[in-house]
């Protein structure tokens, strides 16, 4: 059986190396991304079965990055924005995603290791 794939969406390479390790210490695998056009391309070449999403990334953020894999049909998986803004206006942009969840950076890494388990879990069908 294959480890759960997450694909991380951040602009930022230290968080990418840092999710990356842990969640491969943790038994997922794991797929970086630096913008919302690569991440695209990702999804429509492997299926996450999760997405960590930053919402501020160049050429393509992460509203337009969801905006994009509604339209074609790809969000096909729960998403978890990370976010460091606790800005009301920056908020509205975060809630019009409309994430499974939301993890403020700094974060923890056992409350996100919790929460993509449970999103997980939750999106596995049910026989």
């Amino acid at each position: 059986m294959q480890p759960p794939l997450i694909l991380i969406v951040d602009d930022d390479p230290g968080i990418q190396d840092m999710l990356s390790l842990t969640l491969s210490m943790s038994g997922y695998d794991t797929l970086s991304a630096f913008n919302g056009i690569e991440a695209l391309g990702i999804v429509t070449l492997y299926k996450p079965e999760c997405i960590l999403l930053d919402v501020n990334m160049p050429y393509m953020d992460g509203l337009q990055f969801t905006q994009e894999l509604e339209l074609l049909h790809l969000r096909l998986c729960p998403i978890v924005v990370m976010t460091a803004s606790t800005d009301v206006k920056k908020q509205e942009r975060i809630d019009s995603i409309n994430p499974d969840a939301i993890v403020l950076k700094p974060f923890h890494l056992d409350k996100l290791l919790a929460t993509l388990e449970r999103l997980i879990v939750e999106a596995v069908p049910k026989l």
